[in-house]
């Protein structure tokens, strides 16, 4: 009588990255009068992001892949970031652009969800779907998840030695998420990706509040 059998972890695959990552600060200028402007841009752009899993190579940069880890979250090539300050006495302003690039909804590593109709298929249970995808008449406007933008802003006064009056708007213009129809990172059954467009989810959303260090 077989009781147990143990199954002890293996090293079945191992990850190759390669991209460029940029971090650029410039003053563009600096005056009593004016006060001072800088800013700063940071950008990725992944290059290669191979998988190998049991013999077999898998390229997944701008792609869903690997879906089966990390809530399904989907790897785009871009990511960037640009921010502008303001800074005038006690006075500062920052506004900064967010940017996600899109990516496809396919994931070449898992079973079948090599194509955009594989995706759709393995993994949308409703019948209307499925009844698009099954024909010839794939729903090519979900085959990839649209690129995001959003701008926050955020502002502090100084009042005091030790008290600091600071506010933000995330998402200033209230963009939407775009739709991913084959994560389940966004719970529930939420067709968004919330480890990359929660920002959208949330929408524009106000912060006050005051700051005091005790001394």
């Amino acid at each position: 009588l077989l009781l147990y059998q143990p199954y002890p972890y293996v090293n079945a695959s191992q990850d190759k990255t390669s991209g460029v990552d940029v971090d650029m600060k410039a003053r563009l200028w600096d005056t009593a009068e004016a006060g001072r402007l800088t800013a700063e841009l940071n950008y990725t752009h992944v290059i290669q992001f191979d998988l190998l899993a049991y013999g077999v190579t898998y390229d997944l940069a701008g792609t869903h892949g690997p879906s089966g880890v990390s809530g399904d979250t989907g790897n785009p090539k871009d990511r960037a970031s640009l921010s502008l300050t303001w800074d005038r006495g006690p006075a500062s302003v920052t506004g900064t652009l967010n940017y996600i690039g899109s990516f496809s909804i396919t994931d070449p590593s898992a079973t079948n969800q090599g194509t955009c109709a594989g995706a759709l298929v393995s993994n949308l249970t409703l019948e209307y779907f499925v009844k698009f995808v099954s024909s010839a008449n794939v729903p090519t406007q979900y085959c990839t998840v649209a690129s995001f933008t959003d701008v926050d802003l955020y502002g502090r006064y100084i009042i005091g030695n030790n008290l600091q009056l600071h506010a933000s708007v995330l998402n200033v213009f209230n963009t939407p998420p775009p739709l991913d129809v084959v994560t389940y990172g966004g719970g529930g059954g939420a067709a968004y990706d919330a480890a990359m467009h929660q920002a959208g989810a949330v929408g524009r959303f106000y912060t006050v509040g005051l700051t005091y260090k005790f001394q």
